[in-house]
């Protein structure tokens, strides 16, 4: 009730109070004074009654002000009070010191009422935002799902993975994710635990591995399902290489072996064979050997790079005396193909951060595979240079090129533009891998610029000691592979030697 109408309403009863009492003295007064003495007496009653009737209302007037003042005042703070703590606002406070007990003791049991409430509120807000915040934090993706299979709860994981956005809680699952495979697996797991795998159709593709177990919801007579999706799509990818990379390295190791069974057992069962015939089978078994064992030398250096850990193993050095180093290592070999190996060194003093001896393995398999796909009496050059923040080696050659399509092939492992050619230039097909795997482990690229029948450039575009030692420091993060560095930059061919 508002103050006005409690004000008007006691004044109202005091002023019935006054007129009653002022009707009773002057009844009174007619009933006890004799009728001879009325009419000299009666006009001072009368007087005195207006007196007192008017004394009367004044002092209803400020008693009424007094009361309303001090009854609907607490009762208005209480009242605005539960109002507040109704639209969520519970740090309103509930002011006491009334001298009326009663309202005291009700502001005081508002009090206690606001705040148990409000420390209920708080605790259960605080468990939401934990339970979103670990549910965020989460690198699989959880779907909560009740029994009729609508929405309850998303992460951020899943919204990517399924398409499921805020508006599509409390919508079926089937409605927003159109997989059957989902469906299956939620009247399944109402029941018990149970697990699958499918393949969305969104853009790109995505291996999905599905598990679903019952979920128990607080007044709900029938079981819902929670549904955790894990993203699979790069494991399927590496067991995949793992499967082609096995399958490869058993290919390439059985067919020198199957050649040297071959050969060996062709001289064991001709006792009577010509000396001639015997050394040129010995020759073809060392040939193989040497093959086997260049296989096998690059696998392990390949698990060597692969296995590296920058935060041990880095140490700074000047990359031009490994790059002099590995092209003095072929120069015979470049000499017995007639081929003219021109050096040229313009990064005096630079510094790189990795492993040099990785380093100087990659330019050797770089200056190696221009040899060996270079015809006799070719042209190979040898540079490094310093490009802004970056040690760049280049290797050129004018061999038989690279076709277009298969630029973006040729550092997968065991793949050979040209395998009739490769096999007889006793490539292994894996060091152009290597080759990519060292400039990536140095926080570097690989670039390559060809036409085909005019020559190929191979660069190793590596950072600078004091530019890669700051990236490190700066990102701490997983090297294999770097997002921020593409593996492989295609360019097109400027300056082909002639």
């Amino acid at each position: 009730m508002s103050e006005p109408r409690i004000f008007w309403k006691m004044l109202a009863y005091s002023v019935v109070v006054i007129v009653a009492a002022i009707l009773l003295f002057w009844l009174s007064a007619l009933a006890f004074i004799e009728e001879s003495h009325r009419a000299a007496v009666l006009p001072a009653f009368r007087t005195a009654a207006i007196l007192v009737g008017c004394l009367g209302l004044i002092a209803s007037l400020i008693f009424a002000r007094f009361v309303t003042r001090r009854v609907t005042l607490p009762l208005g703070q209480l009242e605005e009070s539960v109002r507040r703590a109704s639209k969520g606002d519970y740090n309103a406070p509930v002011v006491g010191g009334t001298p009326l007990p009663g309202i005291e003791r009700l502001a005081e049991a508002v009090e206690g009422m606001r705040s148990l409430l409000k420390g209920s509120i708080d605790a259960e807000r605080a468990d939401r935002q934990r339970l979103g915040s670990i549910l965020a934090s989460m690198q699989d993706g959880v779907i909560a799902l009740d029994h009729g299979s609508r929405i309850l709860e998303v992460n951020r994981i899943a919204s990517v993975l399924l398409g499921i956005g805020p508006n599509d809680l409390g919508r079926p699952l089937g409605e927003v994710v159109r997989n059957p495979q989902f469906l299956q697996l939620f009247k399944l797991g109402k029941d018990a635990h149970a697990s699958g795998e499918t393949e969305t159709t969104a853009s790109p593709p995505r291996i999905l591995n599905l598990l679903v177990s019952p979920l128990k919801i607080a007044g709900e007579s029938e079981p819902g399902v929670v549904f955790v999706v894990q993203d699979v799509t790069e494991l399927r990818r590496l067991e995949t290489v793992r499967r082609d990379f096995i399958a490869n390295v058993s290919h390439e190791i059985k067919t020198p072996l199957t050649a040297i069974k071959g050969y060996v057992e062709t001289v064991l069962d001709d006792a009577e064979m010509p000396p001639a015939i015997t050394k040129t089978f010995l020759e073809k078994i060392s040939s193989n050997a040497e093959r086997l064992m260049g296989l096998t030398n690059d696998v392990l250096t390949l698990a060597r790079v692969e296995a590296y850990d920058d935060e041990e193993q880095s140490e700074r050095y000047r990359p031009d005396d490994y790059v002099r180093n590995a092209a003095s290592a072929l120069e015979d070999k470049a000499r017995a193909k007639e081929h003219t190996l021109e050096i040229l060194m313009d990064a005096a003093g630079a510094e790189v951060l990795g492993d040099a001896k990785s380093l100087e393995q990659a330019l050797y398999n770089l200056i190696d595979n221009a040899i060996n796909y270079t015809p006799n009496g070719g042209h190979i050059r040898v540079s490094s240079g310093i490009e802004g923040e970056n040690y760049v080696t280049a290797v050129t050659d004018n061999g038989i090129g690279v076709p277009e399509p298969e630029v973006n092939r040729i550092f997968e492992r065991f793949y050979r533009v040209d395998k009739a050619r490769s096999k007889h230039a006793g490539g292994t097909g894996l060091g152009l891998a290597i080759v990519r795997h060292i400039s990536v482990m140095h926080g570097g690229s690989v670039e390559i610029e060809s036409v085909p029948g005019k020559g190929s450039t191979f660069r190793m575009v590596i950072p600078l000691a004091e530019h890669e030692a700051r990236r490190r420091a700066a990102t701490r993060s997983s090297r294999y592979p770097r997002a921020d560095v593409p593996m492989i930059r295609p360019r097109p061919l400027r300056t082909p030697l002639r």
